[in-house]
This record gives C-alpha cells, sequence and structure tokens, in this order.
C-alpha cells in the first residue's frame, strides 16, 4: 500500500479514532480537490486510506447524509460539495502508477517492482499510487484517461504496457509522464526501456556462433513499440549476418497458451522447422517449451532457446533458462531518477534511456 506523505490531502487514518479520522480525511479531500466530480470506488479509497472496506462503506454513508455525496447501486459516487480550494495545479508529492492489469493478474516481477518503486519515493517523502484501469487501455481511451487523470491529479504518471492511442493521448494533453517501456515513433515522451533492438540482434549472433541458420522469434501480435523494436533487431541481425542458407522467421501470436501452441502447429513454423527459437516473455516462453517438449522436440538437442526477459520461476526450470536479466534495480533506479525530474519540472528535452540488460547462460541454449 502506499505510504503516506505529511501533506494534509494524502494523509491517511490515525488507528485511534479511524471512523472519525477517515471522514476528516475524505471531506478535506473533497475540499481540497484530491478528488473531483467522483469518488474512487470502495476498494480503492480502503487501498488508499489503509483501512478496511466496511469502514469506508460506513464513511460514506455519513458523507451522504451531510449532502455532501451522492451514492447509486452500480454508479461512482458522485461529489455534491463543490472543492472549497481547487487549486488547477497537480499533486507535485504524488507519483502515481497506471497500468492493465489488475494486482492479482500482474507478474510477480512487475510486482517486485512496485514495491521497489514505493519504497524509494517514500524515502523522499513522494507518495506512489497504483492504478488499475484496463479500460484505459482500449483503442478510444480518451474519455476514460481523463476521468482518471482529473480525479488523481498527479504530479507524474508512470506508463506500464501502452498502445499508442494512450501515448499520444498524454502527448496531447501534456500531462507529466514517464514510460516503463519503449514510445511509439512520434510520441515525444521520456521512456526508459530495455534495448530490444540491440538484445535481438545479440541473440541471433549467439545461435548463430552455434551453428544454428534457422532461427525462429515467437512474438505477440498486439505488440508494443518494444515489440516492434525487437523484430527490427531480429531481422536487422540477418541482414548483417549475410547468412545464405535460410531467412528468419518471425511467428506471432495472440493470447495466452493455447494461441501460442496453434503458432508453434501454423503450417509456417513446421515448414520453417526452426532449430533454434527466441521467445518474447517467461510466461510465453514457459508455454513454448512445455508445448514443445509435448510435442516430442528436445531442448536445446532440436530447439535451442532464448529468451528476451527473466523471471523468478526460472530457477525452478529443466533445462535452466538462457535469458537476459531484467536487473530490476536498474530498471527501477531509472524510472524513479526521470519520475523525480518530471516532479521537479526538468523534463524538457527527455528522451529514450535505453539499457542493455546481460546475457544469463543456461541449458535450453546448449
Amino acid at each position: 500500500m502506499s505510504q503516506p506523505s505529511q501533506t494534509t490531502a494524502n494523509r491517511v487514518p490515525k488507528r485511534s479514532s479511524l471512523l472519525a479520522e477517515t471522514l476528516s480525511v475524505l471531506r478535506d479531500g473533497v475540499e481540497t480537490g484530491r478528488w473531483v466530480n467522483y469518488l474512487p470506488s470502495e476498494r480503492e479509497l480502503a487501498s488508499q486510506l489503509q483501512i478496511s472496506r466496511p469502514t469506508v462503506r460506513t464513511a460514506l454513508g455519513i458523507l451522504q447524509r451531510e449532502d455532501r455525496i451522492q451514492i447509486s447501486h452500480g454508479r461512482r459516487t458522485s461529489i455534491l460539495e463543490p472543492p472549497k480550494n481547487l487549486s488547477p495545479s497537480v499533486n507535485p508529492r504524488l507519483v502515481a502508477m497506471l497500468s492493465p492489469d489488475t494486482l492479482q493478474k500482474t507478474r510477480p516481477s512487475i510486482l517486485l517492482r512496485i514495491d521497489e518503486l514505493r519504497g524509494q519515493f517514500h524515502n523522499v517523502g513522494v507518495d506512489f499510487e497504483v492504478y488499475t484501469r484496463p479500460r484505459c487501455f482500449s483503442a478510444q481511451p480518451d474519455r476514460m484517461l481523463q476521468s482518471v487523470v482529473s480525479e488523481v491529479r498527479a504530479g507524474c504518471w508512470i506508463l506500464i504496457r501502452t498502445n499508442r492511442a494512450v501515448q499520444e493521448w498524454f502527448v496531447n494533453n501534456k500531462v507529466p509522464c514517464v514510460m516503463s517501456g519503449t514510445a511509439y515513433d512520434g510520441v515525444d515522451l521520456p521512456c526508459i526501456d530495455i534495448n530490444q533492438f540491440a538484445l535481438c540482434r545479440h541473440a541471433v549472433g549467439l545461435f548463430q556462433s552455434r551453428g544454428h541458420s534457422r532461427i525462429g522469434f515467437l512474438v505477440r501480435e498486439a505488440s508494443s513499440a518494444g515489440d516492434e523494436d525487437a523484430v527490427a533487431g531480429f531481422t536487422a541481425a540477418w541482414r548483417e549476418g549475410r547468412i545464405e542458407s535460410s531467412r528468419p522467421l518471425v511467428i506471432r501470436y495472440y493470447g495466452g497458451r493455447s494461441q501460442i501452441g496453434k503458432a508453434l502447429e501454423s503450417p509456417a513454423f513446421r515448414e520453417y522447422n526452426p532449430t533454434a527459437l527466441l521467445v518474447g516473455g517467461p510466461l510465453c516462453c514457459l508455454a513454448a517449451m512445455t508445448h514443445l517438449q509435448w510435442a516430442g522436440k528436445r531442448i536445446p538437442q532440436d530447439v535451442a532457446i532464448i529468451c528476451r526477459a527473466s523471471d523468478m520461476f526460472f530457477d525452478y526450470l529443466t533445462p535452466s533458462i538462457a535469458c537476459y536479466s531484467q536487473f530490476e534495480t536498474v530498471m527501477e533506479h531509472a524510472i524513479f531518477q526521470t519520475a523525480m525530474e518530471v516532479l521537479q519540472g526538468n523534463s524538457h528535452g527527455m528522451r529514450k534511456k535505453l539499457l542493455m540488460p546481460e546475457f544469463v547462460p543456461g541449458e535450453s541454449l546448449g
């Protein structure tokens, strides 16, 4: 949960008088413009204020009787009392992360990143909150993004797993943010990511040094800008290597385990019959390895595998996975530093910050 700052707008209730303090915090939040037009849901308020949902529900009932809010079943809770001291500026002591996944569906490595970022921001007196809004990542996210940004009023947003529409909205509306990922061409946002172009060139070189000429790349169909950089690096390695015995194969999939299996059973994959396979991420790697082994392929004797990222569960797999270490602390520190520069208004001219991860040898490469 978010750590409290010293500002009135972002304090959390004291346990000695929980209901009274909860009411005080909610009233202050409405009056100072912490929330505009609507309150967050009961679940979100309980998380932000570090209290139980029944306490939140009781406090909201009192505020409704005071004619400060309007609670409607199945709808968002409306704020009836206009803010007394609403300032158009954002909260300079609040950083908010916007994610398309609920925390229950978030990978453990991302949860560790969130926890590390929360600790770094807390050490400098800055609040850090996570907002999971799948509807903000649709093809037309304008309305939902406007609602969330107006409600939270964070001094800086951290964006993860974004599509082009989300990136362009933040640019067009001049909302201060940092991307954990790669910006699309023409999108001018500060971003921190792995150098996917260089990583994939390096992976192809490793396969080639072991005699492989039929090398495939399994990547998600609904790809990000970083994935497109990866595909570009993968194909560039072939042009530079001047290998004439075969051609690169990019196999795209959409969805989860079953779709990965269909991609590996596709006519294009069967005809190419790769002896080496670069895979997109840890879950994709797990699905691909188990499917290939189920189909009778030995790893690495029949198919060598490299994964573009690492994860904790790799320590429990046999054969061990050749991968690129995400060195989370380096990524987190880069994100933290860039977000602090944005909060301080020093983001002018900031562009991509690309990091090259360390290759971790594994038995899957051979």
